[in-house]
């Protein structure tokens, strides 16, 4: 029996986390709530981190995040964001700054958004048994770094523990070892998770589910909390870019040993941009899809795109759905019943 591989890009999660010009509206929305007066810090140091002060931590995160707001806007393509990182790949400093400041954005997005109703809807269908367990014919490779999907696994089987719901739906990014071997269900995050990694243990990385629950001034400090510990490497960022070469190969190893018999390929909301084509270009080569859905804005320009990196993408049985930006709750496509 052949697998359904979906292939996830920003515009799955689109009605939660924004896309294009909407992502930079946010982004200075995000600004204007850190400058907001009732949640400005005081001029002391964090209880857990002596020496670091909290309005001085607060400027420098607002000051990082207009530099991106700055460089974005002058972006005119989709993936401004990986568009960005790739041109600054090779300026350490510059680059871990967008980083951590990439990832103290998308935990204000998570905190104030809800979870897409697309990740909630899918899940019945891929789930296999009564046990709960995920089918054995799926994989999913996401580009998106939001953790919608983590999130409704969460709400679906009633967890909390970010590592759990990570084990639970075989979650794989380049922070974990790279088994080389069909795992079954499986998630692999291209560019990582806009999440936080433990300083002692790079594989064991957490979400702060609190976070929901703070308001104004207490929110801020814990953000501001962990872009101070960020910055001083004591964890880190689970962003790692697919076209940075650290575990790419073991990466594309792993995506080859979990997509391999693939039959049905479904693209939804992504728009192959031209910063992650030579990765793209390796995936599809990797399988020869009986069948190939696209849903998107302008689906046949996806189409067009695919045949340019791999032109036996056109032996595939394409369907394209039309997805206007009106209808962006529509529900992902689900795999067909054996």
């Amino acid at each position: 029996m052949g697998k359904t591989t979906y292939l996830l890009g920003a515009g799955a999660s689109a009605n939660e986390i924004p896309i294009d010009s909407n992502l930079a509206v946010e982004l200075k929305e995000f600004i204007k709530f850190l400058r907001k007066n009732e949640n400005q810090l005081k001029n002391e140091d964090f209880q857990r981190f002596p020496g670091t002060n909290k309005f001085q931590t607060q400027t420098e995160l607002i000051n990082d995040l207009e530099d991106l707001a700055i460089k974005l806007s002058g972006i005119n393509q989709q993936g401004k964001i990986d568009t960005r990182a790739y041109a600054i790949r090779n300026k350490e400093t510059q680059f871990r700054k967008l980083k951590i400041a990439v990832t103290c954005f998308f935990l204000y997005l998570e905190r104030k958004g809800g979870i897409n109703p697309r990740y909630n809807n899918v899940m019945p269908a891929w789930i296999g048994d009564t046990l709960g367990n995920f089918r054995d014919d799926i994989r999913v490779l996401s580009w998106n770094y939001d953790i919608q999907i983590e999130r409704a696994i969460g709400a679906q089987f009633d967890m909390d523990d970010f590592e759990d719901i990570q084990t639970k739906g075989n979650f794989y990014t380049k922070f974990q070892d790279p088994l080389i071997q069909d795992q079954g269900f499986e998630i692999i995050k291209l560019n990582g998770s806009a999440t936080i990694f433990d300083g002692a243990d790079r594989s064991k990385s957490f979400y702060f589910y609190y976070l929901s629950e703070l308001k104004g001034e207490e929110f801020v400090e814990k953000i501001c909390e962990a872009f101070a510990w960020l910055s001083s490497r004591r964890i880190f960022p689970g962003l790692s870019f697919a076209f940075e070469e650290f575990g790419q190969q073991e990466l594309l190893k792993r995506v080859e040993y979990s997509i391999q018999n693939t039959e049905r390929l479904i693209v939804i909301g992504y728009s192959f941009p031209p910063v992650n084509q030579h990765i793209d270009k390796k995936i599809l080569s990797l399988i020869e899809p009986k069948y190939l859905e696209i849903y998107d804005f302008d689906p046949n320009s996806i189409r067009l795109r695919m045949n340019k990196l791999v032109t036996h993408i056109s032996n595939s049985e394409v369907t394209e759905h039309e997805i206007s930006r009106d209808s962006l709750y529509a529900p992902f496509p689900t795999p067909p019943l054996y």
